[in-house]
Order: structure tokens, then C-alpha cells, then sequence
């Protein structure tokens, strides 16, 4: 599962144009696992599913199972499923796009490819103002 997840992220996130580390630079399959890991039982056994389907519609429409497709392919099929005709496929891409995104932007690697400077806290001083004096209302 963590070939297809992989491959999953890179078809998600990777294009020509952008700045942005590859999957293999940042550690992506990491949080990948530990995302996963802390997963409750049943909706891992659901990924587990839907891995199972995107591998078998991946060797249906191109003849290899999807980690093994290239990105472009990947892309393609990603899209497919994206608009499928049954509602579960296209929740299962909705479900694979989240997980996928979330586990590679949530690396430091990526953040200065995408302008976000990193969370706030720690870095900017914030002034606490005196509480409101709520008794001139009464």
C-alpha cells in the first residue's frame, strides 16, 4: 500500500513547472505510514479497499498495477477516477487526493515552494490587550 500511496502523492502534487521537491526528497512515505498508522481499524481496512480497486482499474485500463505506472499515466487515471461514474470511486479519489496532499505539504521541505513561511507562533510577538471592562453594559 505504501507504493501506491507514494505513487498517489507524486501524480497529485508533482507537475513540470513548479518548484516543488519531488516525493522521494521530502518524507512524504513517513507521514504517509504514520497517517495511516493512527488511522482507526476500519477505515485502514477501507484505504486497504480502495487501494485494492485502483490497482486492479490501474491494471484494467493500462495493464500494470498503478506503482508501477508512470507519473503522467497515474495522472491520467487519478483523473479518471475523479469523474468516475460510481460515487465511491470518486470518494476514494477525494479520500487518496487528502491524504496524499496533507502528508506532503506537512513536510518543511515543501513549504517555501509554495510560499507559506512556516506557522506563526514563536516567530511573532503577540500582545495580549487587558480584558474588557463588560461593567459599563449592565
Amino acid at each position: 500500500m505504501d507504493r501506491v500511496l507514494i505513487t498517489a502523492t507524486a501524480a497529485f502534487v508533482e507537475s513540470d513547472g513548479t518548484e516543488l521537491p519531488s516525493v522521494e526528497q521530502t518524507g512524504t512515505g513517513d507521514r504517509l505510514r504514520e497517517l495511516v498508522g493512527h488511522l482507526p481499524v476500519d477505515q485502514r481496512r477501507l484505504l486497504r479497499l480502495g487501494v485494492s480497486v485502483l490497482q486492479v482499474i490501474s491494471m484494467l485500463r493500462h495493464g500494470r498495477r498503478f506503482d508501477r505506472l508512470s507519473i503522467e499515466r497515474a495522472r491520467s487515471l487519478l483523473r479518471w477516477l475523479e469523474r468516475a461514474p460510481w460515487k465511491a470511486l470518486r470518494r476514494l479519489h477525494r479520500s487518496l487526493k487528502m491524504l496524499c496532499q496533507y502528508a506532503y505539504f506537512a513536510g518543511e521541505e515543501t513549504w517555501s515552494g509554495c510560499g507559506y513561511g512556516g506557522p506563526w507562533i514563536g516567530r511573532i510577538e503577540v500582545a495580549a490587550d487587558p480584558p474588557p471592562d463588560i461593567g459599563d453594559l449592565a
